[in-house]
Order: structure tokens, then sequence, then C-alpha cells
């Protein structure tokens, strides 16, 4: 959870011909805009530049691009966006301050927020709220955000708990979404506060950290202060949405137990066996946001894969084409599917170059399922009506490549 990104991953917006990388170098990341610079070095800044700070990142030190987003209350439709590894910054409507996405909502529901009361309706993200990345299946006893749908609460009185302050945290909860009391314990972890507003327990712990005291930036220098700021709820966190569970995770490659508890805002976890000052950590809540909603989620008005099988060849064959040929805004999902010996071929990596007018881009699709198929949707902004958007397909598996061409040009 504390690793940087190792690959890069694109975002392509054609309206702004816009193609965004992940950052990977240690070097503080680039800012939308001076608000987001301010509010990222008043907890960050320090964690990059001093080693040994003794706590991990407020927002990361990889950014996944500066985004102008949907949202029907922004001046013309859109706001500025910043993701980063622990969240996303948001510039409000009005333009004078930033604000935390809630994000968990989003992806344990599935409805994207585009506006106070317009939503998008997608898939429940399936990406593990804790631990190591599920890539090869390398984590996947862990519960997914998905795996929560049925026990947080976004409204008063739904799913709430009892007081139980001072008691110790017992509830397990595994990848099925399944919940039971744990007749033994990996931690003694102590209830430390009950949050009345939606009805939640918060372990000391989390409680704890929450209120932490530390060197941050302000006014150009490192001053003494609360770590997550005066009001720490409203500016990082959130209200808690669900009780503290433990969990299977795989961590560094090993099994761990781990006790996780989701938040508006954020998701926590404490993990015993982590050194004293990384136990408590915030998920990665900003990338699983960024995959779920650019590379992994499928809106309403995105079409299925439904393109014609490769030819069947004792080589990698493959077959792309795109969902909708003349697309002029909105999603465009491409659609992939690779064999070999007239057999499907599972876990070929698919990576694409796209190009329009004189601009390109490489960039990093989804591996191929069981059923040799890959899909992959991004939002094409507003491409100019007329001129050809050219797609060139790459999918390799062990030492073979194969590559195709597709395009579309938008009506």
């Amino acid at each position: 959870m504390r690793k940087r990104l190792s690959a890069l991953i694109f975002v392509f917006t054609i309206a702004s011909l816009m193609f965004i990388p992940i950052s990977v170098s240690v070097a503080a990341p680039a800012y939308g805009n001076d608000k987001f610079k301010q509010l990222w070095q008043y907890s960050d800044k320090l964690v990059d530049e001093v080693p040994g700070a003794g706590r991990g990142f407020t927002w990361g030190p990889n950014s996944f691009g500066i985004l102008e987003e949907d949202y029907q209350e922004a001046p013309s439709g859109k706001r500025q966006v910043q993701y980063f590894d622990k969240s996303r910054m948001e510039i409000s409507t009005d333009g004078q301050f930033v604000t935390n996405g809630l994000l968990t909502k989003e992806l344990v529901t599935g409805q994207r927020q585009d506006g106070n009361a317009k939503f998008s309706t997608l898939q429940p993200s399936t990406s593990q709220v804790a631990g190591d990345d599920n890539s090869g299946g390398g984590n996947a006893i862990a519960p997914t955000y998905a795996s929560f749908k049925n026990v947080v609460t976004f409204n008063p009185g739904e799913n709430t708990a009892t007081d139980k302050t001072g008691k110790i945290a017992n509830l397990g909860i595994n990848r099925e979404g399944v919940v039971k009391t744990l007749d033994s314990v990996p931690a003694q972890i102590t209830i430390g506060s009950y949050e009345s507003t939606l009805g939640h327990n918060i372990p000391q712990v989390f409680v704890d950290f929450q209120n932490l005291t530390g060197r941050i930036w302000l006014n150009s220098k490192f001053v003494i202060g609360r770590v997550y700021t005066d009001n720490p709820i409203a500016n990082v966190f959130g209200y808690p949405i669900s009780e503290a569970y433990w969990a299977k995770a795989v961590v560094a490659g090993q099994e761990r137990d781990v006790l996780i508890q989701l938040f508006e805002r954020r998701v926590l976890t404490y993990t015993p066996d982590n050194p004293l000052e990384f136990r408590v950590e915030m998920g990665n809540i900003g990338q699983h946001y960024f995959q779920w909603r650019y590379i992994q989620g499928v809106a309403n008005n995105s079409a299925s894969c439904t393109g014609d099988k490769p030819p069947v060849s004792p080589n990698l064959s493959i077959n792309a084409s795109l969902a909708q040929p003349s697309i002029s805004g909105g999603n465009q999902t491409l659609c992939v599917a690779a064999n070999k010996n007239g057999q499907p071929v599972a876990g070929a990596k698919v990576t694409y170059s796209v190009a329009y007018k004189s601009k390109r881009s490489d960039f990093t699709g989804n591996d191929t399922g069981a059923d040799g198929k890959s899909s992959t949707v991004w939002d094409v902004g507003g491409p100019t009506k007329g001129f050809e958007v050219k797609v060139t397909v790459k999918v390799t598996y062990g030492s073979e490549t194969a590559t195709t061409t597709v395009s579309w040009t938008p009506q």
C-alpha cells in the first residue's frame, strides 16, 4: 500500500488532446492549480522530502492526471479534478476551495456522481480495498468494494450499529461480503468512539490516526499542527460508513490479517505485522477509483463487445473492434479477442496507440480474460467530426505478439 507505481497508464481525452501519465518520479507531482498544490504540500511535502518522516502520504506521490470532469452544477458543466494515489482533489463549483471526493460511496454502489443529484450507473468496483493489487490473482482473497455493498450506510438508519465503545473489534468479512463475529481476533483493538451521524463504531487506532499531529507545511515553513487539518472529517476522511472488519489480504506478497474500515472519502487499514508507524494506512482509493471510472467502468451508454472471433492459427491471432464506430462524445469501448490454435488466450497483455490529427499516445488496456477477450472503456471527450481516430492494437502472450488496427470517424 506504500509502493510507487511501476508502469505508465494514460488517460486519453481527444477534445483537449491530453495524454496524461501516472507519475513515477520521486519528486512531488505537478499540480492543476495553486489550491491543489497548497493542500498537497500541507501534509505530504514532509513525507516526500524527508526520509523517515514517520508517517505515510495523505494524497500520495503519484498523480494520475489533471482532468476536466462532468459535474452539472460546475461552470460550463465541467470541474477541474486531480487524481492522487489516495484520493481525488476537486475544485468547488464556485472555484473558491478544494473538496475531497466521496469516492468510497461511488465505488461501493456503482453510482458515479455527475452533479449534486445526477448519477450514472456503473458496476460496483471489484478492486481489493486492502493489500496488493490483484494482478494475476495475487490478492483474490481480499474483499473488494463490492463486498461491502450490503453493510455500508449512506442514509441514516441504514445498516447502523449499536455503540460498542470500549469493546474489542471482533467482526470479520470475506470477499463474498459475508460478515461474522470472530471467536478469536488477530489483535486486541479497542473501539474508541461511536459516530452517531451514520451510526458506526471507530477503533481507537483509527481515532488516533485521524487526530495525528506532526510537522506540516504552512506559510512556507514546517510547523507543528494537525496532519489532516483542523476538520479531518470534512476535509479528509468523511464519516465512517461501515464497521471495522478483520479480513484476509495479501500484503507485499504475504497473506496477512488486516482491519478495514470504510469512510465516505477514504479507506483506513490496520495491519498488526507492519512497523509501528505504518500499522494504520490509507488505502489507495484514488488509484482504485481512477481505474474503475476510466478503465474498468462501463457506463450505460457504452456498447458491449461483439467483435468477430480471430482466425484459427497455430500462432497468436487477434481481432479488434470498436463498439461505437461513429461516436462523437461519451464512452468508446475497444474490444479485443485473442486465440491460439482456435482456443482463447487468457492473460495476454493488451496495449494500444491512439492517433488523432497530429497527436499519438501509447497506453495500456485490460488483459484478456478466460474467454480470451478484453474490453477497455474511455471517455473520448468531443473529437472534431470528420477526422479519423486510429487505434493500433498490440497483444503480447509470452514471446508472441500480434497487431491490428481499427479506426472510427466521428459523425
